[in-house]
């Protein structure tokens, strides 16, 4: 007869014990990949591979037609028309393009100029200014030194802008502002007078003679031009006599008794 054991009070049953919980996952199925906390960054509004855009920038017109003071304006019209008097007749000079150039309105380019035989005006008294800045001799150069730069200068500069030379001294743009002719001939007149202060600077005359280097210029002026249509080759022969030749003219004009 087979003896019954008494299991203890408060011990737990075989079956009793808690059955583990199954997995969700079906058996040989991978575990899925947990989800990363990070936040997603946020996506750029330019697609990939396409290049940043250029950051803008206010618009200006090619000669830099940013907000200028009024007299680095006027400077800049005047500069502008300057390069082109080189290349053309001032009655040529078109306000329109010179105004694009600078990228400014037509109207604005009124603002400084009221007409435009006023701004035609202002271009050729800077031509002359500028033919004066390049026949200045060097500074320190005196006596025959100066002189021989002088006549140097001006038959190199004859010869480099002998088209605008002879507008700006002949009177062709002379019609285009008032007095016509008057005005042409005036700024010939005050063109070759202060030639001529550079040339009695230079040697020294004494102020009786500044009828003589007003003359003297006017006679360099001719021999200029007529030297500057020759071949390059022929000026090049030529060159050292003509400078002697100008240079002796002076001499003897000066020697010449005053009236």
């Amino acid at each position: 007869m087979l003896n019954t054991v008494q299991k203890p009070s408060g011990m737990p049953s075989a079956t009793s014990a808690p059955t583990p919980t199954a997995s969700l996952a079906t058996p040989g199925t991978p575990a899925p990949t947990p989800t990363a906390s990070a936040p997603t960054p946020t996506k750029s509004a330019t697609t990939p591979g396409t290049p940043a855009p250029t950051p803008t920038t206010p618009a200006r017109g090619r000669g830099g037609g940013g907000r200028l003071a009024p007299q680095e304006r006027r400077r800049q019209l005047v500069g502008i028309g300057l390069r082109k008097f080189v290349e053309r007749p001032v009655q040529e000079l078109s306000l329109d393009e010179v105004a694009a150039e600078a990228g400014v309105s037509r109207g604005l380019l009124f603002h400084y100029f009221p007409t435009k035989t006023a701004y035609h005006r202002a271009v050729v008294e800077a031509a002359g200014r500028r033919v004066l800045r390049n026949l200045r001799p060097d500074d320190g150069a005196v006596g025959e030194a100066a002189l021989d730069q002088l006549v140097r200068r001006f038959l190199a500069q004859v010869a480099r802008r002998r088209d605008s030379y002879l507008a700006l001294v002949y009177g062709q743009v002379g019609a285009l502002h008032e007095g016509g002719g008057t005005a042409s001939a005036e700024r010939a007149v005050s063109l070759r007078e202060r030639i001529a202060e550079l040339a009695m600077s230079a040697t020294d005359l004494p102020a009786p003679a500044l009828g003589a280097a007003h003359a003297w210029v006017a006679y360099v002026e001719d021999r200029a031009l007529q030297w500057s249509a020759r071949d390059e080759a022929a000026r090049a022969l030529t060159l050292e006599a003509e400078v002697a030749h100008c240079i002796a003219a002076l001499h003897a004009l000066a020697a010449l008794p005053s009236p």
